[in-house]
């Protein structure tokens, strides 16, 4: 029995719009630490935990004077599959993710999960 399900990374339209925009390198970098996470080695990937809102994980991309971030969550509802869904990306400055950028995460979060905001 396989304990570790496979993982696929996939992009919510915003963060390939993101990703759409990045220099060529920075696109290379961030395709690369998916590719990783994808091969099982997730620890190697470079996506972090984000501390202020630990349902969401972060992959922080440096480029010359920029910091780019996108912001991702899992899913997991399914038997032999789980997902790491990235929800946006955005200019990331003195190391912190604003709370608009966690809200904005969220929102696509129970959009993805279909959850209105009354409840389930």
């Amino acid at each position: 029995m396989n304990i570790h399900k496979p993982l696929i990374v996939f992009l919510d339209f915003k963060a390939e719009r993101f990703v759409e925009q990045l220099l060529l390198s920075d696109r290379q970098a961030l395709v690369e630490s998916c590719d990783l996470a994808e091969a099982g080695f997730f620890a190697d990937s470079g996506f972090k935990q984000v501390p202020s809102a630990p349902t969401f994980w972060e992959k922080t991309i440096q480029s010359g004077s920029h910091e780019w971030c996108m912001l991702a969550f899992w899913d997991r509802r399914y038997i032999d599959t789980d997902y790491l869904v990235c929800t946006h990306g955005f200019t990331k400055v003195a190391g912190q993710i604003p709370a608009t950028e966690i809200a904005e995460a969220d929102r696509i979060r129970l959009a993805h999960f279909n959850v209105s905001k009354g409840g389930v």
